[in-house]
């Protein structure tokens, strides 16, 4: 550091990832399984939510496909897990679905009270869930 005082030099913070890790990709990545996925729902960890890797809407989709076919409940099924897991937003997901924000808000709301009932249907989507490593 002391050989930088006075000489123009790069900072150090341009390459922080998730205002969070600096350091090299490798070294992110190992810090982030090692460390960051343990801890997801850890409210306390916030900046780090974003090296948490998160299924894409295609995946979830064609996770929820293997387990129910098609039909009106694996489209809610797979509004409900793309919603809850994929990270993206409500306008992305209804674009998916060819519906609006809060139909999508709707359908996942609605979907988690099916679930709290539907030991059968919960099971399932556990199924979905552990193909995507969620």
């Amino acid at each position: 550091m002391e050989e930088l005082i006075g000489s123009e030099y790069e900072s150090p913070f341009g390459g922080v990832i998730a205002s969070t890790i600096l350091g090299s990709e490798r070294f992110v990545c190992e810090i982030t399984e090692k460390h960051v996925d343990a801890k997801q729902g850890d409210r306390e960890l916030s900046s780090a939510r974003k090296l948490i890797s998160k299924p894409s809407l295609q995946a979830i989709l064609e996770a929820v496909e293997i387990t129910f076919g098609g039909g009106l409940t694996s489209k809610n099924a797979t509004i409900y897990l793309c919603h809850k897991y994929s990270g993206a937003g409500l306008k992305e997901i209804g674009e998916m679905f060819g519906v609006k924000e809060s139909a999508v808000s709707q359908a996942s709301r609605r979907f988690a009270q099916v679930l709290e009932r539907d030991k059968i249907m919960l099971s399932q989507i556990e199924k979905v869930r552990m193909s995507l490593k969620l």
